[in-house]
C-alpha cells in the first residue's frame, strides 16, 4: 500500500479532528434548540437542556422558581481569544436568594453575521416579571483554548469588567475574525462555483 504507515497515521489524525469537530458541532445546535421557559403570575418554570453553552457546560435544568427567590438577572459579554482570532458571546444567568445561581443561555457569534439577539428579549422580560435588576456585569475575558472550542475556559462571576481600552481591543478582535471568516466563506462559495 502506497503510503503505508504515516499516510495511515495522518488519516487517523483527520478523522479524529472530524469527529471531534461533528461532536462539538452537534452539542451546538442542541444547545441551540434551547428549552421552554415558562413565566406564570409568580414563578418561572424551566426545562433548559445540558450544553446550552459552548464554554459553560451547564448541566439540565428542570426547576420552578418563585419570582421571590429572583435576586437578579445577570449578564454579561464574555471575550475569548485563540491562535490570533477572538470570539465574543452575552452570557444570562439567574441568582436566586435561596439555591445556586441558574446558567439560563448565552448568545454567540457577536459581531458577526450569525449573531442573534432575541435572547436578550427573553432576559428582559423574565427581570420585568420579577420586579428585579437585568445586571449587566461589563465584559470579561476567558481562555480560547483551541480554535475556541477545546480547552476553553470561562472566567468566574466574580470577575470584574475589563477597562475600556481593553474591551476596544478585544471588539476589533472579534470584528477582524468575522470579517475573515466571511472572506473565507466567500472564497469557498466562488471556488466550488467555478469548479
Amino acid at each position: 500500500m502506497p503510503g503505508g504507515l504515516p499516510t495511515s497515521l495522518f488519516l487517523l489524525a483527520v478523522t479524529g479532528c472530524m469527529a471531534a469537530l461533528t461532536a462539538y458541532a452537534w452539542r451546538d445546535m442542541r444547545g441551540k434548540l434551547g428549552g421552554p421557559i415558562v413565566l406564570d403570575g409568580s414563578s418561572m418554570t424551566l426545562r433548559l437542556p445540558g450544553g446550552r453553552s459552548l464554554i459553560h457546560n451547564p448541566p439540565r435544568c428542570r426547576e420552578t422558581v418563585p419570582f421571590s427567590d429572583v435576586e437578579a438577572v445577570e449578564t454579561r459579554l464574555e471575550a475569548y481569544g485563540a491562535q490570533g482570532m477572538g470570539m465574543m458571546q452575552r452570557a444570562y444567568r439567574l441568582r436566586r436568594r435561596n439555591g445556586p445561581p441558574i446558567f439560563l443561555f448565552e448568545e454567540r457569534a457577536l459581531s458577526t453575521r450569525l449573531a442573534d439577539h432575541s435572547l436578550h428579549e427573553v432576559a428582559t422580560e423574565i427581570a420585568s416579571r420579577t420586579g428585579m435588576p437585568l445586571d449587566d456585569l461589563g465584559m470579561v475575558q476567558g481562555q480560547g483554548g483551541i480554535l475556541g472550542a477545546w480547552f476553553t475556559k470561562a472566567p468566574d462571576w466574580s470577575a470584574t469588567s475589563l477597562p475600556a481600552a481593553k474591551q476596544s481591543r478585544l471588539w476589533w478582535r472579534v470584528t477582524f475574525t468575522g470579517v475573515l471568516a466571511s472572506i473565507a466563506v466567500a472564497a469557498i462559495w466562488t471556488l466550488s462555483a467555478i469548479l
